[in-house]
C-alpha cells in the first residue's frame, strides 16, 4: 500500500505544483499625481519595470488646474502602466473623491477580473 500512495504522489506531483501562480501586488502612493504633470512618470516607469506586478493599488489621484482626477487616472495610465505594460493592464472603474485625492486599481485581465468598486466613505477621504 506505500508503494502506491507513494508512486501516485510522484505521478500527481507534476500537476499539483502547475496549479500554482504567484502574483505580485504594489500598493503606491503617488502624492497628489496630477494629468499634464509628467517629471515624476520616468521614475514611476523603472519602479513598474523591476517590480513587475500583476495588481497596482495607487492612491493620491490630484484635480490640476482645469482637469479632474479622472484625467490624472488616464494619464497615469497611458503615460506609466501602458508605456512598461502596453495593452496589459486594464483599469478598473475610477469613483472621483470630490473632497481629496483619488484611488485607482489597475490589473492584469489575464490574471483578475474586475467585479466592482465600491467607496467606503470616512470623515477625512474615501477608501
Amino acid at each position: 500500500m506505500k508503494k502506491i500512495s507513494t508512486l501516485l504522489s510522484l505521478l500527481l506531483a507534476p500537476f499539483i505544483a502547475n496549479s500554482q501562480d504567484t502574483l505580485t501586488t504594489v500598493t503606491y502612493n503617488l502624492l497628489n499625481y496630477q494629468s499634464g504633470v509628467g517629471s515624476r512618470d520616468q521614475y514611476y516607469r523603472t519602479i513598474l519595470r523591476h517590480v513587475r506586478p500583476d495588481l497596482l493599488v495607487v492612491q493620491e489621484i490630484s484635480n490640476s488646474s482645469g482637469s479632474t482626477q479622472q484625467a490624472s487616472v488616464d494619464s497615469f495610465y497611458s503615460r506609466v502602466v501602458n508605456v512598461v505594460f502596453p495593452g496589459q493592464f486594464l483599469k478598473g472603474t475610477f469613483i472621483p473623491d470630490p473632497n481629496d485625492t483619488g484611488n485607482e486599481i489597475y490589473y492584469k485581465p489575464s490574471k483578475f477580473t474586475f467585479v466592482s468598486n465600491t467607496p467606503i466613505h470616512t470623515a477625512l477621504r474615501d477608501i
